[in-house]
């Protein structure tokens, strides 16, 4: 689950949001906003409500988080595709049991990966230099990492390698 929520101090109520909660929590975006934005998302994002101000994780929340890192909007806005490949991590349906690292690398070419590698980093074939870098491939690997959620009683150890 996502908390969609305005604070003045994020780390501190993250701090207060975890006493309540048994599994640890992770800040995976802040930016600049108020009541207004914050109200704005939760209609936008009212179907995936789960109580209050939590939510479960959709495209649309996936997009924001990714529009929360400024190297991901600067490598989107020269190729649009990567929004699609955010939104598609936010779109990862996961329950009790989940394997994040499955998800990155999916089988037979269908994990996210395989869309990565095709809009950023050194495989890509062509379009801007900028997108053929292992630095624009970080960015959108750390961007798509933060939106997809923990494993949970699954077999790996847990974490995504790029």
């Amino acid at each position: 689950m996502v908390k969609v929520g305005w604070s003045a101090d994020p780390v501190a109520r993250l701090r207060a949001l975890q006493t309540a909660v048994p599994e640890p929590l992770h800040l995976i975006a802040t930016r600049p906003g108020g009541p207004d934005d914050e109200r704005r998302i939760h209609h936008l994002c009212a179907d995936h409500r789960v109580s209050g101000e939590w939510f479960r994780m959709c495209e649309r929340i996936a997009v924001e988080v990714a529009a929360c890192c400024p190297e991901f909007v600067a490598l989107a806005a020269l190729d649009p595709a990567l929004w699609d490949v955010a939104g598609a991590a936010g779109e990862v349906e996961y329950g009790e049991r989940f394997c994040a690292a499955s998800e990155w690398h999916g089988y037979e070419g269908r994990g996210l990966k395989h869309r990565v590698e095709r809009l950023a980093g050194w495989m890509r074939k062509r379009g801007p230099a900028q997108l053929m870098t292992t630095d624009a491939y970080d960015v959108v690997y750390d961007t798509v990492s933060k939106i997809l959620p923990d494993c949970r009683e699954c077999n790996c150890i847990g974490v995504l390698f790029g």
